[in-house]
Order: C-alpha cells, then structure tokens, then sequence
C-alpha cells in the first residue's frame, strides 16, 4: 500500500545541534504509525516537521508519494495534515462549536451563520462518536472531552493524516480508553494517525506499526504484533537496563519546611504539608488540578496570599531551591 505521508531521509539541525539524523518512514492510511523514544531523542521536531512548524533541512516530506515542502502550519492543515499537541490550543471562553469551527467560520456579509456553524460542529463530532452539545462552553469540559474537541476540529478541516503528541498524557484511564476507542474509528474510516506516546503498553495496544528513535536517528521500525515493553525499551536507550535497586526503608529526620493552610486562589488554597530531612515529597494530579502550583514552586517564585509568610524572601536564604517544568519559563511572576 502506497503510504499516505513519508519521511525520506530527513535532517534537522539546531545551530551545531543534530536533533535529527536521516530519518525515514511511511504511514499508510488507516494504520496507527506510533513514535518512541527517550526525552530528547527527536520526537517533537518529528512531528513538528510533519505538521510544518518547522522545515527540514535535509531530506524529503512526502505525501501522496509526492515530495512537497510546508510552507506552515496552515498549509499542512490545507493539504490534509493536522495535529493535537499535548498542550491544547483552544479557547475556554468559547463554544464548543466555535472552537471546531475557529478561522473557518461560515459568514454573510460579515455576519456568522450561527446555525450553520454548529450544524457543522455536531456532523465532526459525530464523526467520532460524540454527544457532546455543541452550543455549549468548552469551559465546562473535562481534558478528556477537550482532546475530542480537538480531534474533532482537525476532522472538520478534512484532516486525512492526525498527528498527536502525547494525547494521554493528562487523562485518566476511562477517558484515556474513550479517546483510543475514537482513534481506532477514525483508522477503520481511513484516517492515517501518527501517534507519539511514553505509554508503552498504551502503544502496544493500540499501534499497528512502532517506530523508535534514539538520539535524534531511527534505530528500527516494527510491527507492533511482534513487539515487547521491554524490547522496545532497549532500542530506546540502545542497552539492556540494570535491575532497579531495592528500595531501603531509613526514618526520616526532623521537619525541615512546614507549611499551613497555603492559598493562592483561585489557583489552590488550603494546603498543608511537611517535608523532613532525608524525606522525597511528591505532589501529584492532573493538569487542571494544579499540583505543581502549590508547595516548592510558590516558595521560589510566588508569594502566597496566606499561610506563610513573606515565603518568597525566605526561601532561598533559607536553603530552598525547586526546578520546575518549561511552564515556569512563561508565566509571570
């Protein structure tokens, strides 16, 4: 079967940096192509070749076994190429609808036809399976029934491949399983999806083909059939791994930061926690539910607006350091 998009030999560098080397594969229509690797290993430039962020600067795109160059974004979305980054880009203080519909709204002289473009939203969403109304805000949806909007928004522009960076990464398991369920409808209909996901067993169940990459080049290309958890994770980092080390059980020492009913609203308030000496303390939850804008983060960057005190001033003198994620680069103190 003659692929519906292609990698031939592709190479992207970033000053002195090679992200990627030579790369080469196919995705036919109606397959789940997936891509894996360690973070850094090229999957992100990957996909933003394919999806036209960016320009290669060596080898062939392909489509339709024609060689073409993306001028952008919105020429691979017009040549049937759209993607859902793991970040989502919609708009909460809009209808569902006007979202699926966004730049490509239906008007006269000027004026939406309302009708019209929500006549349209519901037949995408349909497409996928979904109930959802399309009159109503995306502000009262979950992240799972916003990923849906996204897909269903890409099918709406008549989108032929999907690419999707880490579609799972914010859902729970039942929502997880709903959007697999709606990507494999869309490779019944034809659909040529390229999906890249750290979930191995996730790939596993859902891929036809799996590709791995390891710095920045293809080290094999697999039927997904005669794949492992484990054989892929060696061709990710190109060796076997060592057995993990049993974990020793020490009492941990005395407190060394406490805080009391923190708040920041609307971001979180009413937290409280302890970290001792010797001690590895985890805050864990979906995004949306805020768990990295509490305890460290807040201490290095933020001052809280009750429960502890001038914490900003204090911490860095005080010992207190925190890494956070590329998010802290963008927001405003």
């Amino acid at each position: 079967m003659t692929a519906l998009v292609a990698l031939d030999g592709v190479c992207k560098r970033f000053g002195r940096n090679t992200v990627l080397q030579d790369v080469s594969l196919e995705v036919a229509p109606g397959s789940i192509h997936a891509v894996v690797g360690e973070n850094g290993a090229g999957k992100s430039t990957l996909m933003n070749i394919l999806s036209g962020l960016h320009q290669p600067d060596g080898g062939r795109l392909l489509l339709d076994g024609e060689a073409i160059q993306l001028k952008g974004p919105q020429d691979a979305i017009e040549r049937g190429i759209s993607s859902v980054h793991q970040e989502l880009s919609l708009f909460p203080n809009r209808t569902i609808a006007e979202n699926i519909m966004v730049r490509r709204e239906p008007s006269h002289y000027g004026f939406v036809k309302r009708a019209e473009l929500e006549a349209r939203a519901r037949e995408a969403l349909l497409r996928i399976g979904s109930a959802l109304d399309p009159t109503q805000p995306l502000s009262r949806l979950g992240i799972g029934e916003q990923q849906v909007v996204e897909i269903a928004r890409a099918l709406e522009r008549r989108a032929r491949v999907l690419i999707l960076d880490e579609p799972t990464a914010a859902l729970t398991d039942h929502d997880a399983k709903r959007l697999l369920d709606v990507l494999r409808d869309l490779r019944a209909k034809g659909t040529a999806v390229l999906y890249v996901s750290h979930r191995l067993a996730e790939v596993l169940s859902i891929a036809d083909t799996i590709s791995v990459l390891r710095d920045g080049r293809l080290v094999a290309t697999l039927e997904a059939a005669h794949a492992t958890e484990d054989g892929l994770v060696r061709l990710m980092v190109g060796r076997d791994l060592d057995p993990l080390a049993e974990r020793i059980a020490t009492a941990p020492g005395p407190d060394l930061l406490v805080a009391s009913n923190l708040g920041r609203p609307p971001a979180f308030e009413g937290v409280s926690f302890s970290l001792r000496r010797g001690e590895v303390l985890g805050f864990a939850g979906l995004i949306g539910g805020r768990p990295h804008r509490g305890g460290a983060r807040d201490l290095r960057r933020r001052r809280p607006r009750h429960g502890l005190d001038d914490a900003r001033r204090r911490a860095v003198p005080a010992g207190l350091a925190a890494r956070g994620d590329r998010q802290d680069l963008r927001e405003p103190v």
